[in-house]
């Protein structure tokens, strides 16, 4: 019987530390050059603190990889306290100000936030 790849694998020539386990979903899988920011809510991404330096997988909501990206940097706070160099470099271009990405995070999450909820900002750079 022959071993089963992990799901996308076959999609992508996989990066030294790749984790298939270790894939971000995006609704808007638009990307800059070099260094990019999501915010997620909620903790769930903040144990990838210990993967910096990794090669992640970038993936759309079905889940098919269309890129990969260097884990640089990952910051828990609140929305009140996103660090300009985050909203700099965030991915979608609809998020790089504060109104803009708290009515992104609503769409996507279908709840209200509030600038006291606590988020975590994934940085990446883009292979």
């Amino acid at each position: 019987m022959a071993d089963k790849k992990p799901q996308n694998q076959s999609q992508l020539a996989l990066g030294k530390g790749f984790d298939p386990e270790y894939i971000i979903k995006f609704g808007n899988p638009s990307f800059r050059k070099g260094q990019n920011f999501t915010v997620r809510d909620g903790i769930k991404h903040a144990t990838l603190s210990d993967r910096i330096g990794d090669t992640i997988g970038l993936a759309d909501v079905q889940g098919n990889i269309v890129g990969t990206g260097i884990l640089t940097n990952v910051t828990v706070c609140s929305l009140i306290e996103i660090p300009d160099f985050v909203l700099k470099n965030e991915h979608d271009l609809d998020c790089v100000k504060p109104i803009g990405l708290m009515h992104v995070l609503q769409v996507v999450y279908d709840r209200k936030f509030l600038p006291q909820d606590v988020v975590t900002c994934v940085g990446f750079n883009l292979l």
